[in-house]
């Protein structure tokens, strides 16, 4: 993005920039499952490698927790956190 884009406005930049993250992020999905494709023997290029590997993950299902105990018993082992969080809509 150059400073003759027209682009000038915070706004404008960021609704852009979303856009080629959103494309970026599409291409990723391809490359990972075409890397996960691979036989193990070819997953290295000429300037990376790519190991692929299974991991699990555990998470609480609050929804259920509070079903079971009641939201007087989950309460107390609840947290709240924040976060700025910016919206962009073209117009």
């Amino acid at each position: 993005m150059s400073e003759t884009d027209g682009l000038n406005h915070p706004a404008d930049k960021l609704a852009m920039i979303r856009q080629r993250i959103k494309k970026l992020q599409d291409e990723e999905v391809g490359l990972k499952a075409a890397c996960v494709a691979l036989p193990e023997s070819e997953r290295a290029g000429r300037y990376a490698i790519v190991s692929v590997s299974m991991v699990g993950r555990s998470s609480l299902d609050t929804k259920a927790l509070r079903e079971a105990l009641g939201e007087a018993a989950v309460a107390p082992y609840m947290r709240t956190t924040e976060a700025v969080t910016v919206t962009v809509k073209e117009i």
